[in-house]
């Protein structure tokens, strides 16, 4: 099932002031955020299930392979999708970056509880092209 731009736009903007209201940011500026399963499958889902068909079309990862997806670590690379999406990484949301041919992929997998298994919740994966230009955003 998917969910809207519009909505998926709308709880990251929620997302995005509530972190602000609460003084929340980053913990990091140019590091690169650590490896996360959960993350890592989100992209490996939707570039094999028959349901995303569609939607690879769409944002051109048809020919992406899951062997070629790799966290990304290059430390300018971090910096900039930090500047864009590591506000999002908050204690109840790993974002994940990673990079797979010519496609770059933010992955947020659902929130973790309190014991650090992860709960119910809307997944999101956001696409971007290789000069890091968003393509589609997804929630899962």
């Amino acid at each position: 099932m998917f969910i809207s731009n519009s909505f998926i736009t709308k709880i990251i903007f929620v997302a995005s002031a509530l972190m602000l209201i609460l003084g929340g940011v980053s913990t990091y500026a140019q590091d690169c955020p650590a490896k996360n399963p959960f993350a890592r499958s989100l992209v490996t889902t939707f570039l094999i299930k028959d349901q995303f068909s569609d939607n690879r079309q769409e944002t051109g990862t048809t020919h992406i392979d899951t062997s070629n997806v790799q966290r990304v670590q290059d430390p300018s690379t971090c910096q900039a999708l930090n500047n864009a999406y590591g506000k999002f990484d908050v204690e109840l949301r790993d974002v994940v970056y990673y990079r797979a041919a010519d496609r770059y992929f933010v992955a947020m997998p659902f929130e973790k509880t309190s014991d650090g298994t992860m709960a119910l919740g809307v997944e999101f994966l956001i696409v971007l092209d290789d000069s890091l230009n968003e393509l589609k955003k997804y929630g899962l």
